[in-house]
């Protein structure tokens, strides 16, 4: 999912902060890529369901930031299939699919609630 923040006036390094300490609360371990237009800030967890990837991108400036959330494929692609895996005997795969879905989308409602106070707080304007 992807957010835009316009005339907040708030500082893209303060932003890419928030993101990280977010992602260490969540006991996250993280690493940040840059270029010439984005950040990329990768959180990485294990947990009993197994290795959970995020990757969290920040596009923009002060008075423009784009924030965009993107979680591990592999649990919307076993969701996406459960049908077919239950056909063939694979429940075991699905059940650890939803649950991987499940993971992603609660850290995904917290991680923009999160975000929309922490600007609301910081924000110039």
């Amino acid at each position: 999912m992807k957010y835009r923040w316009l005339n907040k006036d708030i500082d893209v390094f303060s932003v890419e902060g928030a993101v990280k300490a977010f992602l260490e609360l969540k006991e996250f371990k993280t690493l940040v890529s840059e270029d010439q237009h984005s950040k990329k800030i990768i959180g990485i967890t294990r947990n009993a369901e197994g290795l959970k990837k995020v990757m969290i991108s920040i596009e923009g400036s002060p008075r423009d930031i784009v924030v965009s959330f993107l979680a591990s494929e592999t649990s919307q692609l076993m969701s996406k299939f459960s049908p077919v895996f239950n056909f063939f005997g694979g429940g075991a795969f699905t059940l650890k699919g939803l649950k991987q879905r499940e993971f992603y989308e609660k850290i995904e409602d917290e991680f923009w609630t999160y975000l929309e106070e922490f600007i609301a707080a910081n924000s110039n304007l």
